[in-house]
């Protein structure tokens, strides 16, 4: 989920706005993805978007990140404008950020124990790491990290 947010000025509160949704081109023009009608209340409109995957094919490095991680990573952009009357376009937002998110439940093979307060280390393709806790159900679930097709998970007692 991507939250999108915006203060806005000149729009009374209950009005309607159309926050369109567009993946970013570096070369010829944006890729029009969706399109939500959001209500302004008290100066701002707030949104949640269920984040939907578009290949990102038209960029200059399209064809070489498609090689290197077998997947294109698309950049994100909103725009605001008005339903009714004359269309107001709004100034485009900045490149919404996308993470990867991981949750599984760490069990020990051998005994069946849940494994709930464990340190581990995800280790990335890049060579950088995560450090964290399993919770009390022995569940990592990590909602911020680097969109990847691979993560290598070790266990420190």
């Amino acid at each position: 989920m991507a939250a999108i947010a915006a203060d806005v000025r000149d729009i009374d509160d209950g009005s309607q706005v159309r926050v369109n949704i567009w993946e970013k081109d570096q070369v010829g023009s944006d890729d029009f993805i969706t399109s939500m009608k959001v209500y302004v209340k008290s100066g701002k409109v707030e949104r949640t978007w269920k984040v939907e995957y578009h290949e990102d094919t038209d960029d200059v490095d399209s064809e070489q990140e498609q090689q290197e991680k077998g997947y294109t990573m698309p950049e994100y952009v909103y725009k605001l404008d008005t339903t009714s009357g004359p269309e107001v376009v709004s100034g485009e937002s900045p490149v919404l950020e996308v993470y990867g998110w991981l949750k599984v439940k760490l069990i020990d093979s051998r005994t069946g124990k849940i494994l709930s307060n464990y340190k581990y280390i995800i280790h990335l393709p890049d060579g950088t790491t995560k450090e964290g806790t399993t919770d009390n159900d022995g569940y990592i679930d990590n909602k911020e990290l680097p969109v990847t097709n691979t993560y290598y998970i070790s266990l420190n007692e």
